[in-house]
């Protein structure tokens, strides 16, 4: 499947609406749902919308946000290095 090219003029909310899935195909699922709910408030930033390059743009801070947010919270970590030695048996000690 060949990438979908994106003309540089600006286009408003009507154009990139249907067309925000084909160009942010790379991003994360977060991303992308984020980009659905604040399309409308970047295309109105800008007066006259915005070109493929510019909402691009936003979509990789989103992205980047993201990211920092997830370090922040703990939600990305380190790999767990496997134990040195199996465990051993718990001993059992008889009660009199």
């Amino acid at each position: 499947m060949t990438p979908q090219r994106f003309d540089n003029r600006r286009h408003g909310l009507s154009y990139w609406q249907p067309r925000l899935v084909a160009l942010s195909a790379e991003f994360s699922k977060p991303t992308r749902a984020i980009a659905a709910q604040r399309l409308a408030q970047w295309c109105a930033l800008n007066g006259g919308g915005l070109t493929a390059a510019e909402l691009r743009g936003h979509l990789e801070d989103v992205q980047n946000v993201l990211a920092q947010a997830g370090v922040r919270q703990g939600v990305v970590r380190r790999p767990q290095s496997p134990p040195a030695e199996p465990p051993t048996r718990p001993r059992l000690r008889i009660i009199k």
